[in-house]
C-alpha cells in the first residue's frame, strides 16, 4: 500500500508540475577547443541538455543536482515537496530513470519547449520497476533552459 501511494504521489507531483528526466544523446563539439573553453556543469543550452542533466540528478539520486536546473516560477515549496517525496523513495533504496528521444523534444515558441519520455520507477532495490508516460516541461530564462518541476 505505501507502494502504491509512493507511485502516485510521485506521479500527481510530475503531472501536476508537468515533470520528469531523459536519456537524450548530447552534442559534443569539436574543433580546436580545450577543456578550459567548455562549460563547467550541464548543458542548459538546449531543452534537450537540460531534459538530459534532469534526468541524470534523478538518477543520481542526488537532489542537490536539481538546484541549478531550476526555473525561477517554481516555488520553494514545490521544491521542498518533492525533495521529501524522491528522497523517501531513494532512502528506501528505489530510484527513478526518464529516457526520452530527441524526436520527442517540442519547443513552443522561443521560451518553451515540452519533452515526452518514459519514467522508470522503482520503490525499492529488487522491486518490479514501474513505467509511466511523462512529460517535462522548460522555459528559457536568460539564455538557459530550465525545468519547470
Amino acid at each position: 500500500m505505501r507502494y502504491l501511494w509512493a507511485v502516485m504521489l510521485v506521479t500527481v507531483l510530475f503531472v501536476a508540475a508537468c515533470g520528469g528526466a531523459n536519456n537524450a544523446t548530447s552534442s559534443s563539439s569539436s574543433g580546436g577547443s580545450s577543456d578550459s573553453d567548455k562549460p563547467s556543469g550541464p548543458d542548459l543550452t538546449t531543452p534537450a541538455g537540460t531534459a538530459k542533466a534532469v534526468a541524470e540528478a534523478f538518477g543520481s539520486g542526488d537532489f542537490a543536482k536539481f538546484d541549478p536546473l531550476w526555473a525561477k516560477s517554481v516555488t520553494q515549496e514545490k521544491k521542498d515537496k518533492l525533495k521529501k517525496d524522491y528522497g523517501e523513495l531513494v532512502d528506501a533504496g528505489g530510484s527513478f530513470k526518464f529516457e526520452f528521444a530527441d524526436a520527442d523534444v517540442k519547443t513552443e515558441g522561443d521560451d518553451k519547449a515540452s519533452v515526452k519520455g518514459k519514467l522508470f520507477i522503482t520503490p525499492k532495490k529488487g522491486e518490479k520497476t514501474e513505467e509511466e508516460s511523462e512529460t517535462m516541461r522548460f522555459v528559457k530564462e536568460d539564455g538557459k533552459w530550465k525545468y519547470t518541476g
